[in-house]
């Protein structure tokens, strides 16, 4: 009797231990599966600003219009703004006279001429530049301004090309020309009566300084 109770109690006892180690199993499974629906492991987790495969992807970003600024379409010799405190000049003509342009302008339209004695396009419009300063004279003044050479020779070069008609300042050593931003020649200042200065750094042919005159008088 004593042996078959004992026999009973062990196997009651497996019975136990066995369910529950059936029950822990089925609770490592749950949680395991549990674990793979919230998402990749910790260690997985992608970064914050990346997307991933099946997720919402960012808004496209709005295409902005370009601001840069416009290519340049003009030619280089086109017309440039200058100060019109650049006419407060005082020097001397070729012909050994002072001259204050702010004075001798006295209010009316001009045209500077920009021109060296040993420059052939400056000696090839001359004759076109004195032409236009006959035609004028009354309602535009002209005056020529003679650098980068010494007094003689710009001399020479009014006398061969028969602008006596109007005054040319002597500027030797191209003090004036900076003033006006004139780096190389020919070139003219058109002066409106009311002192706005307008350069062009370039040769003009007749009919160009013809028509740049006209529009000195037009208003």
């Amino acid at each position: 009797m004593t042996m078959r109770g004992t026999r009973a109690r062990d196997t009651s006892g497996l019975h136990r231990t066995g369910a529950a180690l059936a029950a822990l199993a089925l609770a490592a499974t749950l949680t395991a599966c549990g674990g793979a629906q919230d998402g990749p492991a910790s260690g997985d987790s992608p970064d914050p600003g990346m997307t991933t495969p099946g997720t919402a992807t960012e808004e496209p970003m709005a295409s902005e219009p370009m601001t840069s600024e416009p290519m340049m379409t003009e030619p280089m010799t086109e017309a440039m703004d200058a100060p019109a405190a650049e006419l407060a000049v005082t020097g001397t003509t070729v012909d050994g006279e002072p001259l204050d342009l702010v004075a001798h302008l006295g209010g009316r339209p001009a045209v500077l001429w920009f021109w060296a004695p040993w420059c052939p396009v400056c000696a090839a419009e001359a004759d076109e530049v004195a032409a236009q300063a006959a035609a004028s004279s009354g309602e535009v003044t002209f005056v020529g301004v003679a650098a980068h050479d010494d007094v003689a020779a710009m001399q020479g070069f009014v006398e061969r090309h028969g602008l006596e008609g109007f005054e040319h300042l002597a500027d030797e050593e191209g003090a004036v020309w900076e003033r006006f931003g004139v780096s190389a020649q020919p070139a003219y200042a058109f002066v409106t009566a009311d002192g706005t200065v307008r350069v062009v750094p370039s040769s003009l042919g007749a009919e160009e300084l013809a028509a740049e005159v006209a529009r000195l008088t037009a208003g």
